[in-house]
């Protein structure tokens, strides 16, 4: 489901959905604490998408998972620099990104190389960290940035998709590291009101939010859904 689609207002067209992810067992309901629902309702309010007066959207990448919203504000003359956190062995997104003429910086240490060969792909064989020191074989925002000689960029298109492991980088991400990204796109992982941990994305969330402005987000629908107060 697409938040903010309008017909998604439409009682009868959710219910048709519901009741074919009922069908393919992919819809799970859970009698929640009214603590749970508040929680939740929290999070939607931190995920409620702006309008970009001006701009229109545009799909970079796949046309399905590794598929991803943009505002279509990066075409323009000057510097282009993108990454790509999480690339695995197939990455449209860089593509697509060459075609503006944009160098890509493509980070995953579960690859030992990039699906493409250009002189605009700059890939690098680290994962992600969000820790201050992280391990030979990862690394964090501010040290990516450095080593890319990026300290004075303003404007990196980020592409993140990295199973989790965002939550960690966002919370050692420093102020000025994250304003260094004019947009970013990120799949968030595990976004269930159960546990502290659900806390701790929300702050997360929220600490994203006084950087940047919310302008699209979408359900991923390669996993089940809970329905929360119908």
């Amino acid at each position: 489901m697409l938040f903010g689609d309008a017909r998604h207002n439409d009682s009868q067209i959710i219910r048709e959905k519901i009741e074919l992810l009922q069908k393919n067992g992919r819809y799970c309901r859970f009698n929640l604490s009214k603590e749970a629902y508040e929680k939740a309702e929290e999070i939607y309010k931190a995920l409620t998408p702006m309008t970009a007066v001006g701009h229109d959207k545009i799909r970079l990448g796949a046309e399905n998972d590794g598929g991803y919203i943009f505002l279509d504000n990066f075409l323009r003359d000057g510097a282009k620099f993108a990454y790509s956190f999480g690339i695995s062995s197939y990455d449209p997104f860089s593509l697509d990104m060459m075609a503006y003429g944009y160098d890509v910086w493509q980070y995953d240490g579960t690859i030992e190389g990039p699906p493409y060969n250009h002189p605009r792909i700059h890939f690098k064989p680290f994962n992600i960290s969000g820790e201050e020191y992280p391990r030979p074989n990862e690394r964090n925002l501010r040290r990516i940035i450095e080593e890319n000689g990026h300290r004075d960029a303003t404007d990196i298109i980020l592409q993140c998709d990295i199973e989790g492991c965002e939550w960690s980088m966002l919370e050692n991400a420093r102020t000025e590291d994250l304003i260094k990204f004019t947009q970013i796109n990120i799949e968030f992982h595990d976004l269930h009101p159960f546990g502290n941990a659900w806390l701790r994305k929300l702050r997360l969330l929220k600490k994203l939010n006084e950087t940047h402005q919310i302008t699209h987000i979408h359900a991923n629908n390669a996993g089940g859904y809970t329905i929360l107060k119908n």
